[in-house]
């Protein structure tokens, strides 16, 4: 039905968090893809078509209610950076 559902994610400091996790969403009514990385604290989404970013600091805010990406913009570049990088890597750039 399309809603979303937040996932208590707590990022911790061990090596694991700090490898990036990539996903490819689509919405089945809107036919519009959704770019994610999850990358240490931190969880980025992006709109490829549109442009539209979101940042989300997991530890403080984990039901990712409180957008970071017009406050952080360090962060925001370092993840748009990951997300393209991987992207490319795996060809779907």
């Amino acid at each position: 039905d399309g809603r979303c559902l937040p996932l208590n994610i707590k990022a911790s400091k061990t090596e694991s968090s700090k490898r990036p996790i990539l996903s490819y969403v689509r919405n089945i009514k809107t036919r519009q893809t959704l770019h994610s990385l999850h990358l240490g604290e931190h969880h980025y989404i992006v709109n490829p078509k549109t442009g539209e970013e979101k940042l989300f600091n997991l530890p403080d805010d984990p039901l990712e209610a409180k957008d970071l990406s017009g406050i952080d913009e360090n962060t925001l570049s370092q993840m748009r950076k990951t997300l393209e990088t991987m992207l490319g890597n795996a060809g779907l750039k």
